[in-house]
């Protein structure tokens, strides 16, 4: 009898056994993580947004991202962690997203003729919902141009790691790791600023503020802003032209910025003596 036509173990010592099928690819381990965590993550997520039909989406989805990235996960415990924190996310993405709106209808289907929606108020709702995403978006492109210790601290949190957990694989105390995630958050903060000023300056006439900037800068940073500001690169195209990770081609962008602004500034004071 093959693995996929035998009936389901439901004792807690077959769970190992299972959990190697679903690394191996065998539908019968989802199915069968399906048939015993769905009704625990039902009532997590249910607890908090209080919707059967978008409760199940959720959760089908979550299974599905556990199902795309298994061969990340190394044991039972991630796999509760990654579908928790999947699931947690997803219900907080549902209700920021959610707009909420009281209809005329559904009040006079009570017999209230009253209506209370505040269209400014949701219009603002949307506002912000919208400029979060466009924020979430720019952190987001803003990952790999960070330090590549500080990448693998958010990339393990977005896996689904614990701060404990993440400690334990760096050394670290879990409050040491909370810290730093949160001068993390900052950095990236600071990046996305920056690489929207590089976005708009690349869709404008390159202004480089020093004439032979190539005297100035080093050989790399001289071909970077070559490859920007004639060739039209953006970072990330540079980075693969280069062979250099992200982060680097970043770093270098901004020192021989900052590099030139400084002599810039140096020379206007001297005109002006």
């Amino acid at each position: 009898m093959s693995d996929i036509d035998s009936p389901l173990s439901t004792s807690e010592d077959s769970s190992h056994q299972y959990f190697l099928l679903f690394q191996q690819g065998s539908p019968r381990g989802l199915t069968y993580f399906e048939e015993k965590l769905s009704k625990s993550l039902h009532y997590f997520a249910h607890k908090r947004i209080q919707n059967n039909f978008e409760t199940d989406t959720i959760i089908q989805d979550a299974f599905l991202w556990i199902w795309d990235h298994r061969h990340d996960i190394q044991s039972l415990e991630q796999l509760k962690g990654f579908l928790y924190n999947q699931v947690r996310w997803r219900c907080s993405e549902y209700l920021r997203k959610k707009t909420i709106t009281t209809s005329l209808e559904s009040y006079d289907d009570k017999g209230i003729s009253l209506a209370i929606s505040d269209p400014q108020k949701e219009s603002e709702e949307r506002e912000k919902a919208r400029i979060d995403e466009e924020n979430r978006e720019l952190i987001e492109k803003a990952l790999p141009y960070l330090f590549p210790t500080k990448k693998i601290i958010m990339d393990l949190l977005k896996r689904g790691f614990s701060h404990k957990q993440i400690g334990k694989h760096l050394g670290k105390t879990s409050q040491a790791v909370k810290r730093e995630e949160s001068e993390i958050i900052k950095e990236l903060i600071a990046i996305t600023k920056r690489l929207k000023t590089i976005a708009i300056a690349y869709h404008q006439k390159p202004i480089i503020p020093v004439a032979n900037y190539e005297v100035y800068i080093t050989p790399v940073q001289a071909l970077i802003f070559k490859l920007h500001y004639e060739k039209r690169y953006c970072l990330a195209q540079i980075a693969l032209e280069l062979k250099m990770t992200p982060f680097k081609v970043f770093k270098k962008y901004q020192e021989a910025v900052w590099k030139l602004e400084r002599l810039n500034r140096s020379r206007k004071r001297r005109s002006c003596r």
